[in-house]
């Protein structure tokens, strides 16, 4: 398989484009949907936060 990261970036955003703006079904979060961005977190630090976030909405119990 011959790929290169450039080839498929552009390749993911066009299909991410196309699936957000399709007139049926189109791909986006819901409105109660909580974006976390985990670029620079570490996986317990990202297990935290989202305990914390279900925890602000009484999903579970403060841990």
């Amino acid at each position: 398989m011959d790929a290169s990261l450039s080839s498929l970036l552009k390749e993911i955003q066009a299909r991410d484009a196309r699936d957000t703006q399709r007139s049926v079904a189109p791909l986006k979060p819901a409105d109660d949907a909580i974006t976390l961005d985990t670029t620079r977190l570490s996986i317990p630090e990202v297990v935290d936060r989202l305990t914390e976030l279900l925890a602000q909405r009484g999903l579970v119990s403060g841990v």
